[in-house]
């Protein structure tokens, strides 16, 4: 299947991506949806989560919202992100037909509060971290064992996934809901979606 820009998904990014705010998407792709799964121990109806990926938002460069996050370089159908780890790139990246579901949640930041967010993802970006993508697999044991603080045996120092880059981009921040009932590297999408008020939501139509 080919996929390609989707200026309604931007359109939705472009009037509700304030800075601070962060952002989850769902892929139309197989493994998306494994993702989506090994979350369902998380969610209120048992059913798999929704969303497979934690972006924040940073600035406006030329009207489009810019993001900060961290990512795998793995090529999606039609999609290549050339790079691995912390990032920031255009919200267009994710306005791809590719996204069937978004959604955009408020960790209700102050001015100050979010330039220490934006000041520690820069932090981050400058410590040649990669993507925890197989780190992603003791998170999954930690679900289904039904303790987060537990500590995950596939976590390298040198690796975060996108939840944790979030995570800790908050905790600089003075804002961490969780404290140690989940380990920073045990944070899934789904703990974002239900933690903090939903501004907006999106989601294709069929």
């Amino acid at each position: 299947m080919a996929y390609s820009f989707d200026p309604e998904l931007q359109s939705f990014f472009i009037k509700h991506g304030t800075p601070g705010l962060i952002g989850l998407v769902h892929f139309d792709f197989k493994p998306a949806f494994l993702i989506n799964w090994g979350q369902k121990k998380l969610t209120r109806d048992g059913k798999s989560a929704r969303f497979t990926h934690a972006f924040f938002f940073i600035e406006e460069r030329d009207s489009i919202p810019w993001i900060a996050e961290s990512d795998v370089n793995l090529p999606l159908p039609g999609f290549h992100n050339r790079k691995d780890g912390p990032q920031l790139n255009s919200s267009r990246k994710w306005s791809s037909t590719i996204i069937d579901d978004a959604a955009i949640v408020d960790p209700v930041l102050n001015e100050e509060q979010y330039k220490q967010m934006r000041s520690h993802a820069d932090y981050l970006l400058q410590q040649g971290l990669k993507y925890g993508l197989i780190a992603l697999a003791g998170t999954w044991i930690a679900i289904q064992k039904g303790d987060l603080s537990h500590q995950n045996i596939l976590h390298h120092a040198s690796r975060m996934h996108c939840s944790q880059f979030i995570r800790e981009c908050l905790k600089a921040a003075g804002v961490d809901p969780w404290g140690e009932r989940i380990a920073s590297f045990n944070l899934a999408p789904e703990a974002l979606y239900q933690e903090f008020p939903v501004i907006a939501e999106w989601t294709r139509k069929k």
